[in-house]
């Protein structure tokens, strides 16, 4: 079977590598970074399963690098037939490299997630006046929470665009989440986008919806590195 190099993202040469990270290589490069990667063989098998397995290997490894140090990822897929294909690759795209390494100097994604705790708000109190009065009283609670919520939505962004913050488009929505943002965010101020967030928790739970904050993450939502085959 023969070997393949998958090159999941790069580092500043100087990066120390993390404790308890995942197996993998790092290879030198002429522009500076090191390259991450990791040796696979082409084998027979479910191609979905080993797209899988080679996604969470990039996610694992990256974000390790990610708390400490700036990480570049690249498409999932940059498969290399050995280290010369690759470094060859990588010294015809450092122009692109250097200035996309420039872009995130300094930061690390972090995803802010609002989800749903209850579907709607507490339920209107019963008032005498039958069934049309009491159904228009619920459909005024839904409304004034529907407003409530995309005002608590707006000002988690709002916090996470206060400073140096860079905010990615909003993801899709899942039933359960009402929002998912990309934020790339300067490591010096992460514990004061962090201290922002945790005022807006409070206010959250009393309109049934709770913050999650995923981080710090490489910068897969802000890069376009495109893989190449080699």
């Amino acid at each position: 079977m023969s070997r393949v190099v998958m090159l999941l993202g790069l580092v500043d040469r100087d990066a120390a590598t993390p404790p308890d990270v995942p197996p993998h290589r790092r290879v030198p490069s002429s522009s500076g970074l090191d390259a991450i990667l990791i040796d696979e063989t082409a084998a027979e098998g479910a191609p979905e399963v080993k797209a899988m397995e080679l996604a969470l290997a990039q996610v694992s490894i990256l974000s390790a690098y990610a708390s400490e140090d700036d990480v570049l990822p690249v498409a999932l897929g940059a498969a290399f037939s050995g280290d010369d294909a690759l470094l060859a690759h990588l010294d015809a795209a450092a122009p692109l490299l250097h200035a996309q390494r420039a872009e995130i100097g300094g930061r690390s994604e972090w995803i802010v997630a609002i989800d749903r705790q209850r579907p709607d708000g507490p339920r209107p109190r019963r008032e005498d006046g039958g069934y049309l009065r009491r159904r228009q009283a619920e459909i005024s609670a839904r409304r004034h929470m529907e407003t409530a919520r995309g005002d608590f939505v707006a000002s988690v962004i709002g916090a996470l665009g206060t400073g140096p913050v860079r905010l990615g488009r909003p993801q899709a929505r899942s039933r359960q989440s009402l929002a998912v943002v990309a934020a790339l965010v300067d490591r010096a101020a992460e514990d004061s986008v962090r201290s922002r967030l945790e005022v807006l928790a409070a206010e959250g739970e009393r309109l049934g919806l709770a913050l999650r904050l995923i981080g710090p993450c490489a910068p897969f939502s802000f890069i376009a590195a495109e893989g190449r085959d080699g």
